[in-house]
């Protein structure tokens, strides 16, 4: 063979390996991060993430479990020998009440797990490229013992696809090369992409879990609904079921009981991972009479009164997506008070009492079933207020402010009353004079 020659042969080999790790390898063509990589002794591994969070103060259900789906895209690019797959299946991840978290913007608490390896156990009948796709299963009946009005889950809407590169090894047996996991976004066009993002346990995530992460949010709902309104599950049937209630007393003589109104600002503020709008409601009660009372002008200043199915009257503190917080003035006089149904646990109550003349406020605090705190401000004519924002907690949450009239003690005469005080006066005098007249007179008798 000539030396021309040699070197044509051996370019085309150049060439033709060159184009075969091209057309085996064509989605390494980055580079090989994020990719999961194996050997003949240990294949690929590749692992899902649940993340959970939950409001602070929140407890997670024992043995709540989610479960993933996984099902076959295609093999080789053919959907044709799909057949030849091996079925994956499910895969479960589970959390238990004992299980640790971390903290997350001081007011979510934050539960992350990893599943078991995917592919473990997995036949695979033949060297290719294997593709699986990977959703959650979008259902609560996951879940042991869920009350559908009183606990919601937001389940995860990551979508994966994941493709196993399946390789034989020298001595004929097959083994897990590489795996490769695409997070799968819908763009506003409604083209879907893929972004790579690296699958292998323990890594990724804090360096501790898969990058194949899905989020799901937890809410646990103090107060009603207890049962559900036929026509609106979301209206409680009994509104004086309150997850915070804050009530109006006024003691002291010669108090107002009757027609003085006490301006509060109560600001409430939703569990930062609550992003959708949210409607917290108002009702207003007047003593152990558990049903709404009417909301006249005089109860609000900037409220919003609505009517609810059962056409009961409630303040709406509405919050949306660029405002987490709602505040409104409303007016209590005694005797009144409001319950705050359907709020979930971890969200934020701030209650400030506006001063009132003459009344010197007070507060009794009870957090989670905790308390009474007693807070009192000792000085009349002064607002107040919580020194910090409230989480709502599992157990009873509730303010009482007390206003006590200032004291009333009698002093001086009054004006009115001097001509009566007068003629009395007159009155005894004229008695005492007679009297003494009368028994001067007696006396000179008897000398005589």
């Amino acid at each position: 063979m000539t030396k021309m020659k040699c070197f044509k042969t051996i370019a085309c080999m150049t060439l033709a390996l060159t184009l075969c790790l091209g057309m085996a390898l064509p989605v390494f063509a980055d580079s090989l991060d994020k990719v999961s990589i194996g050997s003949p002794d240990k294949d690929a591994q590749a692992a899902l993430t649940k993340i959970l969070k939950v409001p602070f103060g929140t407890p997670i259900p024992d043995s709540i479990k989610f479960e993933f789906v996984i099902t076959k895209v295609n093999l080789d690019g053919n959907t044709t020998d799909m057949d030849k797959m091996p079925a994956i299946g499910t895969k479960t991840v589970a959390f238990v009440t004992t299980d640790t978290y971390e903290t997350e913007n001081g007011d979510t608490n934050v539960y992350t797990k990893e599943s078991e390896s995917l592919f473990a156990g997995a036949k695979w009948p033949q060297a290719g490229v294997y593709r699986y796709h990977v959703v959650e299963n979008q259902s609560h009946t996951q879940t042991p013992n869920f009350d559908m009005y009183h606990e919601k889950i937001f389940y995860a809407r990551e979508k994966y696809d994941i493709e196993v590169y399946v390789d034989t090894h020298t001595d004929g047996t097959l083994y897990i090369r590489y795996i490769v996991a695409y997070l799968i976004i819908t763009e506003e066009d409604g083209e879907e992409k893929e972004y790579k993002v690296d699958p292998t346990p323990g890594e990724g995530v804090e360096g501790k879990y898969s990058d194949m992460a899905f989020l799901n949010k937890y809410f646990k709902y103090q107060g009603g609904p207890v049962d559900p309104d036929p026509d609106d599950p979301e209206v409680p049937t009994n509104p004086g079921n309150g997850a915070f209630y804050l009530k109006k007393i006024v003691e002291g003589l010669s108090s107002n009981q009757t027609d003085l109104y006490f301006p509060f600002t109560i600001t409430l503020t939703r569990p930062s991972i609550a992003t959708q709008d949210t409607v917290y409601r108002a009702y207003l009660m007047r003593g152990a009479n558990l049903t709404p009372q009417a909301i006249l002008p005089a109860n609000y200043a900037a409220a919003s009164v609505k009517i609810d199915a059962n056409g009961r009257q409630y303040i709406e503190f509405t919050i949306n997506q660029s405002n987490n917080s709602s505040s409104l003035t409303i007016n209590l006089r005694h005797d009144e008070w409001l319950s705050f149904p359907d709020m979930p646990v971890g969200a934020r109550v701030i209650v400030k009492e506006n001063a009132m003349a003459d009344y010197t406020p007070s507060y009794q605090l009870t957090v989670n079933g905790k308390g009474p705190t007693i807070v009192d401000s000792k000085t009349p004519n002064t607002d107040l207020a919580f020194p910090d924002p409230v989480y709502l907690g599992t157990g009873t949450n509730r303010a009482d402010f007390i206003n006590t009239y200032k004291d009333v003690t009698p002093t001086g005469i009054a004006v009115d009353d001097l001509p009566y005080i007068a003629i009395g006066v007159l009155a005894v005098l004229a008695l005492v004079g007679y009297v003494v007249i009368k028994s001067r007179a007696h006396h000179a008798a008897k000398k005589a």
